[in-house]
């Protein structure tokens, strides 16, 4: 595989702020430094010329997962290094999958991981490196999980039809809530979920949906407080007085304290703050995307950091702007 071959797939953000983790299309999987968007360290290879397409950090146990086209999952504990940020430590687990890989997810604790294919819902005990439970999917659609903020036993999926709260220890839902598009059926079957985003210190998500094939740019955006999932209701409305901001969205970069980052589709770095009062009516432009980045991408790969820095990846380079969010102009919606 040639240099110009090469692309950055996947990131994910280390718990400091100060260096992040690439996985490659080479199958390489690497630290970065967040002050110059440079590579520090190869941490470990899945098989070369695999890419690696998904990746997460459980802070908890200092482990690092990582999983790759060809169905592998690996699993290494890091040790923090003063020169390089982090250095592989030992190898917890490593496994070939029947069935493709989706995504990976890591308990609070760090204990279990759950592995989605597009079969089947796998959890296993990462230390004892056993398969404990599998469950076959019902449903194929897109979704996007996370790990509930206030209750460690239990996650959340995201679809576009719902919202369950699953124990992680049985798999099993303890609720499910179905979404109203506007009271619109229609809308359901024109949108899936891209991305699901937890900000404002864990009482806030915000939900990204797209078009089910073709171009993944946003085509509307849920916002919703986390204590409405425990609300006696069975329904959740999506209206949620945000939906004039869908129309600016091309893609949510991420949340960083009360702000919603996204990228607008005038390609400006933007937010929204749920602190202020006209947040359903005013957003703030930040800075445009650097001109030589400006070129049609499939897809963004885009995070933001503990203290507001942004990632942007483009190919096989990482841009990190730093006090990007110190410009701000504020803007009303049209």
């Amino acid at each position: 595989m040639s240099d110009g071959e090469l692309e950055i797939v996947t990131i994910e953000l280390d718990n400091t702020g100060d260096f992040f983790f690439v996985g490659k299309s080479d199958g390489s999987v690497c630290v970065y430094a967040m002050k110059d968007g440079l590579e520090r360290r190869v941490l470990y290879r899945h098989t070369y010329g695999i890419p690696v397409t998904s990746m997460f950090w459980g802070h908890s146990e200092m482990v690092i997962v990582t999983a790759d086209a060809a169905s592998r999952v690996i699993v290494y504990r890091l040790k923090a290094d003063n020169n390089t940020g982090w250095v592989a430590l030992e190898k917890l687990m490593d496994h070939r999958i029947e069935s493709a890989i989706q995504e990976v997810l890591l308990s609070p604790s760090n204990e279990r991981l759950m592995v989605c294919t597009t079969q089947y819902i796998s959890l296993w005990v990462v230390g004892a490196k056993i398969e404990s439970t599998r469950q076959e999917r019902v449903t194929r659609e897109p979704f996007s999980w996370l790990n509930h903020p206030m209750k460690p036993d239990h996650y959340i999926v995201v679809t576009a039809k719902s919202i369950s709260i699953i124990q992680w220890d049985s798999l099993a839902p303890t609720k499910i809530i179905d979404i109203s598009f506007y009271n619109e059926q229609s809308a359901i079957s024109q949108r899936v979920v891209k991305n699901t985003i937890l900000f404002c210190q864990g009482d806030t998500f915000a939900v990204d949906f797209s078009k089910p094939h073709g171009e993944r740019s946003t085509t509307a955006i849920s916002i919703l407080a986390i204590n409405t999932l425990d609300e006696d209701t069975t329904v959740l409305d999506h209206a949620t007085g945000f939906e004039g901001i869908s129309r600016e969205v091309l893609h949510l970069i991420g949340g960083f304290d009360s702000k919603l980052l996204f990228l607008s589709r005038r390609l400006w770095v933007c937010s929204i703050d749920l602190k202020q009062r006209d947040a359903q009516t005013m957003y703030t432009r930040h800075f445009p995307l650097p001109s030589d980045w400006r070129a049609q991408q499939e897809r963004y790969c885009t995070k933001v950091t503990i203290r507001g820095d942004i990632l942007f990846t483009k190919r096989e380079e990482v841009a990190v702007i730093q006090n990007g969010l110190e410009s701000k102009e504020s803007v009303s919606i049209a």
